[in-house]
């Protein structure tokens, strides 16, 4: 009977297509990462159809920021305002991302939550808070196995995705599901993952169902990673902490070659953009792929076929 269920469980093929239900303008998520031992010195507009994000008069000052009384629970319990859209500055407005593992029996699904374009991440509160206080929050709607915070970012573009309206409070902090992807057991053991790593390994390329939309202005420095198979992944959002590094706005591509190994194969470009450019995803699945390297630093894999020719050139010039 053992020897019937192993065969069964290393037969089973990964699961990585994933659809699931959308709320209003559709759902997203992101994908999770084991972060490198830092340094003492780390540590211490193209049009487009969604206008909820650009057309309204003053999109910072939308929601005045909750203030956390002293005597607040971590586990979310203070009263709420209404939420609403929220600009997300690049390289300036700071992101929360949590990831929520939830243990099926044939997969693990794992569910990248956050504050992008819905709520200020509120830095003190995001390390105060346990794992155990978050999962308190989500029990209601999602009762997750196991929850990991997986660091605060900068985006580097203008995200302009609509927001999912399936959010929840930890304390004064609104987060919403960004993205999902499901890994079935035998991948997840013989990868030799841990919770850190909740799936996805740096280096490793994860397809993930969730709206992806960055808009990158012209002028801008992208900064560009290379696979060993030639496929092009562009930064999207950085751990924040290398912003303490930075000598200038323009120094990340020097701070990150610094901070990060790169497995054999993988390569870092800059490139300057000569045209605006974005990169979203398709309906109905919004399926987009996403690699992390050592320090979480989120790259998303670049499809459009222009996009692509104009960034190779670049590359190689």
């Amino acid at each position: 009977m053992y020897k019937i269920f192993i065969i069964f469980i290393c037969l089973c093929p990964t699961f990585q297509n994933v659809s699931f239900a959308y709320a209003e303008t559709s759902n997203q998520i992101n994908g999770s990462f084991e972060r490198k031992k830092l340094s003492s010195e780390l540590v211490e507009k193209n049009k487009i159809n969604d206008r909820s994000m650009i057309d309204r008069s003053n999109p910072l000052n939308s929601i005045k920021k909750e203030e956390i009384s002293k005597d607040a629970s971590l586990k979310g319990s203070e009263p709420k305002a209404a939420v609403g859209p929220r600009f997300v500055e690049p390289n300036n407005s700071l992101i929360c991302f949590f990831s929520v593992i939830k243990y099926k029996w044939l997969y693990l699904e794992r569910i990248t939550y956050t504050t992008m374009g819905i709520s200020d991440c509120d830095k003190d509160k995001y390390y105060s808070i346990s794992n155990e206080g978050i999962a308190d929050s989500l029990k209601a709607t999602l009762n997750p196995d196991y929850v990991n915070k997986e660091g605060i970012h900068l985006a580097t573009g203008e995200f302009r995705a609509g927001v999912n309206s399936r959010f929840i409070y930890i304390g004064s902090m609104a987060i919403y599901p960004l993205e999902v992807t499901k890994i079935s057991w035998p991948t997840y053991m013989m990868t030799k993952l841990n919770r850190v790593y909740q799936g996805t390994p740096p280096y490793t390329p994860r397809i993930m169902a969730g709206i992806k939309h960055f808009y990158f202005e012209k002028g801008i420095n992208l900064i560009i990673l290379k696979s060993p198979k030639k496929d092009l992944y562009i930064l999207t959002s950085y751990n924040e902490e290398l912003k303490n590094l930075q000598k200038t706005d323009e120094d990340l591509f020097e701070t990150i070659s610094e901070s990060v190994y790169r497995d054999d194969g993988w390569s870092l470009h800059k490139v300057k953009l000569k045209k605006s450019t974005s990169m979203i995803t398709s309906a109905p699945q919004h399926f987009k792929e996403l690699v992390v390297d050592p320090l979480g630093n989120r790259f998303e894999r670049v499809t459009l076929p222009y996009n692509l020719k104009i960034l190779n050139e670049e590359i190689n010039n």
